[in-house]
């Protein structure tokens, strides 16, 4: 499993076929504290970032999705 922001798009293919999953994030997440410096970075170069403890609902069900229907449970 590769968690990636952003992934040329032939490798989703290399990656696939060799049996891996990729889970690609738009944002950029840092740990609460760093509001001050996202801030700048977000202001010179507006690149989608956010500071966060949690996972956004939409990421969480997707991630819920890929555990339920893709990889098998060990026993």
């Amino acid at each position: 499993m590769f968690v990636v922001r952003k992934l040329p798009k032939h490798y989703f293919f290399e990656i696939f076929n060799s049996g891996g999953f990729v889970l690609e994030f738009e944002t950029k997440i840092f740990p609460i504290g760093y509001q001050s410096l996202i801030r700048k970075l977000h202001e010179e170069f507006h690149l989608p970032m956010d500071c966060r403890n949690d996972m956004p609902p939409q990421v969480e069900g997707n991630f819920q999705l890929l555990l339920e229907n893709y990889l098998e449970p060990e026993i």
